[in-house]
């Protein structure tokens, strides 16, 4: 019962997205469009169909590039990324997480910088390239140092546990994995 009423609701306001998107195009801003369009991809993504998502982000991807919108673009990247490494297509989205890096970077943006290093680490990890992987992670473990921001801690370091643990070494994952509850508690504790 419930489930489905927030489903329909979702839908509902999904549908309400797409038609306020179509109003901020007829009115000339495609930025506004584009930004709006993003939430519908976000959307489909989560109800798993990425092949529609994909297409979306592509386009507001494009919207975003024409009007130099640049901390918009670096997040559509990342999304963008997160897709294609969910439909195993890893080369499109190491060239996503390298080029929304790339932009994060630009725009001195060190949150973002850390999610992508993590999905090239993560994009890294799936190739069997576990040098790079580790060089990733310490990488994003740094760029949240820099900011000071605990929040992103948790997951970073729970997947770089998944690569020590692959590597065979147990006692450095359970010393990351516990390091990573540590952190989700206080975080947690913050809110």
């Amino acid at each position: 019962g419930s489930t489905l009423r927030l489903m329909g609701r979702l839908d509902d306001a999904r549908v309400d997205l797409e038609k306020a998107a179509g109003m901020a195009g007829e009115l000339g801003s495609a930025v506004l469009a584009a930004l709006l369009e993003s939430g519908p991809a976000q959307g489909a993504s989560e109800r798993g169909d990425h092949v529609a998502a994909k297409s979306r982000l592509e386009s507001v991807l494009v919207v975003y590039r024409k009007h130099q919108q640049r901390v918009l673009e670096g997040h559509a990247l990342l999304l963008l990324g997160g897709m294609n490494y969910f439909v195993d297509d890893l080369e499109a989205a190491q060239r996503c997480y390298e080029q929304a890096l790339a932009v994060h970077r630009e725009v001195d943006d060190r949150i973002y910088e850390c999610e992508a290093l993590r999905g090239l680490a993560l994009v890294e990890l799936e190739l069997g390239r576990r040098g790079s992987a580790r060089a990733h992670f310490v990488q994003a473990l740094e760029a949240i140092e820099r900011v000071d921001e605990r929040r992103w801690r948790p997951l970073t370091l729970g997947y770089f546990a998944i690569l020590e643990q692959e590597e065979g070494e147990l006692r450095r994952a359970t010393t990351l994995y516990l390091e990573a509850i540590a952190e989700a508690r206080w975080g947690a504790g913050q809110g």
